[in-house]
């Protein structure tokens, strides 16, 4: 295919002139994407080159991306604010509209854009103003959208903050504060609050029954309290001190459940546990 074709074909899709102003954008990113490829078909190949292409690459595809998403967020309302309604309800309360105003701190898998949307302020005046383009995108403590949340949320379970923050830079190109991560994460937690017990349950129910379906000698057992409480416990009752290490109790044997595991308690304290 020719460039006259090529062109002719592009300007003939239904989009073309809705993102016409997008691609304009992407043009210079989609420039040195070209002169990225031809300079390492050009060098001698070898895996430093490789790794430099690559890494060069991916920092490139990451930034057309965040033009992309950028773009695409701040086209989501209407330019002409008489397109938006003068006043809304929002929980019980009515907020009227006011100018456009730009978050800059919008962190997004691709990299921090600048969001602009427009401010609804409390006919009132003691609620705070919302940002009705922020609500419906779901973007967590106004920092990050839905998808760089969810991927925070799974990091914090595995990582300290600040190894997260490091992931956060060198993966999405984010450079947070521990304020900024921690409130994202308070946001997240409170979502999930109102879904924690029944996932929790469902989880159990589902142990339940894998143990039940085992193959094991022993009827499934579940003990239920805080890792280690009651071992130490009975072991400072009867005597009069606690084990020498960490105790646990942990479930084993066959089928890997029933059967009960004692570390580091005290030989007179383990039928207490047993028995509580």
């Amino acid at each position: 295919m020719d460039h006259a074709a090529c062109v002719h074909l592009l300007l003939a899709t239904p989009f073309a002139t809705s993102l016409f102003a997008l691609t304009v954008r992407l043009v210079p990113v989609i420039t040195q994407i070209g002169r990225l490829i031809v300079r390492f078909r050009r060098a001698d190949l070898t895996p430093q080159a490789c790794h430099q292409f690559e890494t060069q690459l991916q920092e490139q595809l990451r930034e057309l991306g965040r033009i992309i998403v950028e773009w695409t967020f701040n086209h989501l309302e209407p330019r002409d604010k008489k397109d938006m309604p003068n006043q809304i309800c929002f929980q019980g309360l009515w907020y009227r509209r006011r100018s456009k105003t730009p978050n800059r701190t919008v962190a997004t898998l691709f990299g921090t854009i600048t969001l602009w949307r427009r401010l609804y302020q409390p006919l009132e005046g003691i609620e705070p103003s919302i940002f009705p383009l922020e609500i419906r995108l779901g973007l967590e403590a106004g920092l990050a959208t839905p998808a760089l949340a969810e991927r925070v949320a799974q990091a914090v379970v595995t990582f300290p903050q600040k190894t997260v923050l490091t992931l956060l830079k060198d993966a999405h190109g984010v450079s947070w504060s521990v304020a900024s991560l921690r409130k994202v994460i308070a946001g997240v937690a409170t979502g999930v609050d109102e879904h924690r017990h029944d996932a929790q349950a469902a989880q159990l129910l589902l142990w339940l029954e894998q143990a039940d379906r085992s193959s094991g000698g022993r009827k499934p057992v579940l003990g239920v309290g805080r890792d280690g409480l009651m071992c130490r416990s009975a072991a400072r009752d009867v005597t009069g001190r606690g084990p020498r290490r960490r105790s646990r109790f942990t479930t084993g044997g066959d089928s890997g459940w029933g059967q009960s595991t004692w570390v580091g308690c005290p030989s007179r304290a383990k039928g207490r546990c047993r028995g509580s």
